[in-house]
């Protein structure tokens, strides 16, 4: 699956226009900082613009919700009406990482936490998801061994991604998916 990000006003295509990819997921949350100013029903709209904007009917399009902007059910509903033929739980988790001095380790001094620590966090929210939309879910978040995947599974995901786990271990999904 072709990735590409629904951001800003419109969507961004995947690498070599459309008929290189099977599919294009989205990302159409906004900043932290954007949420807290839009509120809820804002917010849920400028998602719902986003995905249809990338709806368009030449590719699937799989929206990776927020589980920090408000209530991730919500916002899976919303990108179900909107067209969305998957969403994917759930995108990073906000942290900060500090340095003793107080400087950030990030580069800003908030950003998104992923790998084995938010499964737990991530599997929730995929379970809650699951039974509340219609739409396939897919679980993320935390993946590093076919276990994880069953998690996921038992959870009520249809399908996995897998992220962090392959810039420490690039093989991660051929283990993975030669253990299952």
């Amino acid at each position: 699956m072709a990735r590409a990000v629904v951001e800003g006003t419109g969507a961004a295509s995947p690498p070599g226009g459309p008929a290189a990819g099977a599919g294009v997921e989205g990302t159409p949350h906004c900043a932290s900082d954007e949420y807290r100013t839009l509120g809820s029903a804002a917010y849920l709209e400028q998602c719902a613009q986003r995905i249809r904007a990338a709806a368009d009917g030449r590719l699937p399009v799989w929206a990776k919700l927020s589980p920090c902007a408000g209530d991730i059910v919500d916002a899976a509903r919303t990108a179900q009406d909107a067209g969305a033929q998957a969403v994917v739980c759930a995108n990073t988790y906000w942290g900060m990482a500090l340095q003793a001095d107080g400087s950030s380790r990030l580069g800003s001094m908030v950003g998104g936490l992923s790998g084995p620590a938010i499964r737990p966090l991530s599997v929730f929210q995929t379970w809650r998801v699951a039974q509340e939309v219609a739409v396939d879910v897919v679980g993320c978040g935390g993946i590093v061994c076919a276990a994880d995947v069953k998690e996921y599974m038992a959870a009520g995901a249809k399908a996995v991604e897998i992220g962090t786990a392959n810039f420490t271990e690039p093989e991660t999904i051929i283990r993975i998916t030669e253990a299952l």
